[in-house]
């Protein structure tokens, strides 16, 4: 099992206050865009709200993926969201990182610096409706000061939850796992390539 969720970012351009200076964003409210997406990354603090909702399962490191990543399982295979109904998101936990959407960070060309970027593509992205990306004279308006703010601590789950991952695995407590699934119209599946945190070791 794998997953790239980051490809649902179409054109993420670095945020800049002259070119979007005059950009406004709705909120979302047509979720048919996360129907591909079956896991998504979780961070460590959203374990105790998404595990009432989701399936949470360990993806190994691999090339794509340098570091173990926890993840909301929200289908049984690629291109499956059974979460989402139509245009609604049908859950009652929405993770943080769709939520951070349609910002992320990222670091800088030829910088180790990390830079705030925007996707130019996200549908509720326009220059006529919503709340202002910056005010007249270019200063962060405050809906954009919260999204930064929500970046900024997103990051350093992110990061504290690698740590609780490299951890886990020092001590040995992931077991690699397979699921045998009946579907409801008779067919049988296998779902394979994750871990689980092995309950008596710990």
């Amino acid at each position: 099992m794998s997953t790239n969720p980051q490809t649902l970012y179409r054109e993420p351009v670095q945020l800049n206050s002259q070119l979007h200076r005059h950009k406004k964003l709705l909120p979302l409210s047509d979720f048919s865009l996360l129907a591909n997406t079956h896991a998504v990354f979780l961070t460590a603090a959203e374990f105790g709200q998404a595990a009432l909702a989701f399936p949470i399962i360990f993806l190994p490191a691999s090339v794509a993926n340098p570091q173990i990543s926890p993840v909301a399982m929200l289908g049984l295979v690629a291109n499956q969201n059974l979460f989402v109904d139509g245009t609604r998101w049908d859950a009652a936990y929405l993770p943080a990182f769709f939520r951070r959407m349609p910002y992320l960070t990222a670091p800088l060309p030829g910088s180790d610096q990390i830079g705030v970027y925007i996707d130019v593509q996200w549908p509720t992205l326009n220059e006529t409706e919503g709340e202002a990306l910056f005010s007249e004279d270019g200063r962060q308006a405050p809906v954009l000061e919260q999204a930064i703010g929500f970046l900024q601590t997103f990051d350093e789950e992110a990061r504290r939850t690698s740590q609780l991952c490299a951890r886990l695995q020092a001590l040995d407590l992931f077991t690699p796992m397979k699921a045998d699934v009946n579907l409801p119209d008779g067919q049988s599946m296998r779902v394979d390539g994750f871990m689980v945190v092995n309950e008596e070791k710990l």
